[in-house]
């Protein structure tokens, strides 16, 4: 994943940890909104993003996720075997 093309101080201290990038589309009235909540909260819509997307990883249960993926593949699989 490559970096960002503009190189700032706050980027460049990014840049020196192990970072990858991400890009999204969003509607264009949630981007305005989290625009605004980062500047209610004092930071920049990056690192507001990188709070969001971490805390949703330190807070799903990737294991719950990961199992109930496993059985439903398992049944359309018995369903597609079934079928021939």
């Amino acid at each position: 994943m490559g970096r960002d093309p503009v190189s700032t101080p706050r980027s460049q201290d990014m840049a020196k940890q192990d970072t990858a990038s991400l890009q999204t589309r969003i509607d264009r009235e949630v981007a305005l909104q989290f625009k605004e909540l980062a500047e209610v909260r004092g930071v920049s819509e990056a690192q507001l993003l990188r709070e969001v997307v971490t805390d949703y990883i330190e807070n799903t249960d990737v294991d719950s996720i990961a199992e109930e993926i496993r059985r439903t593949m398992e049944k359309r699989i018995a369903r597609l075997t079934r079928k021939k």
